[in-house]
């Protein structure tokens, strides 16, 4: 089994917390539930993929399973420093043209705090950073973006879950962020634009969602 659809089905699992309590516990019909994650599964990996082989995948996770604590995830998003950045552009270019970049940064006096983010994948580079940077670099900006970085107080920053369940709580308010990004205690949630309505209401929807054990 591939580390690839495993990791796959972990995060499909995690983006439901109901899901993840269920497999967590043990009691979940393993065959219903590769059913309904099988199309999600086969449009990430991009192949077909055997209804037993998802179940083995669950299986296996679910001996691994520790119980998802959603409301330390709630209460720590809660509770977090919030940040907005405007101006992040993004900037893409073929893998090959890499170090041609990391030439630039090496040679280039850039500030400690300039915010960069890489994503390599199928023989492309995808580069979030401030706009500033971007033109300093002699970069084309491609997309812009407006950046909603939450920092997450003490060991909870370290739960897993914290974007699984950024996403599922904002779907719920129809807001939909381009992407969220995970390092350690910091969240980047990423929104096209610099439409700020849809930053300002995740912020308050994200503030003001706690849980009482």
């Amino acid at each position: 089994m591939s580390t690839k659809l495993t990791d796959v089905v972990h995060e499909l699992v995690l983006a439901d917390p109901c899901t993840a309590q269920l497999l967590s516990s043990g009691v979940v019909n393993y065959t219903a539930l590769a059913k309904r994650l099988r199309p999600g599964i086969e449009r990430l990996t991009g192949e077909s993929v055997r209804l037993n082989t998802i179940v083995q995948a669950l299986r296996r996770l679910a001996t691994k399973a520790e119980p998802v604590d959603y409301f330390e995830i709630a209460n720590s998003i809660a509770e977090a420093d919030y940040h907005i950045v405007r101006g992040i552009t993004e900037v893409s270019f073929p893998l090959k043209e890499f170090p041609e970049l990391v030439s630039k940064l090496t040679s280039s006096h850039i500030s400690q705090d300039s915010l960069m983010i890489l994503f390599v994948a199928e023989g492309s580079v995808s580069v979030l950073l401030d706009r500033s940077l971007a033109h300093s670099l002699n970069l084309k900006p491609q997309k812009e973006y407006t950046l909603l970085e939450i920092v997450i107080k003490g060991k909870a920053g370290l739960v897993p879950g914290s974007s699984a369940y950024i996403a599922q709580v904002l779907g719920f308010q129809k807001i939909t962020p381009s992407n969220i990004i995970r390092r350690a205690n910091q969240l980047f949630v990423l929104f096209s634009g610099e439409e700020m309505s849809q930053v300002l209401k995740a912020v308050e929807v994200l503030q003001k969602t706690k849980f009482l054990r």
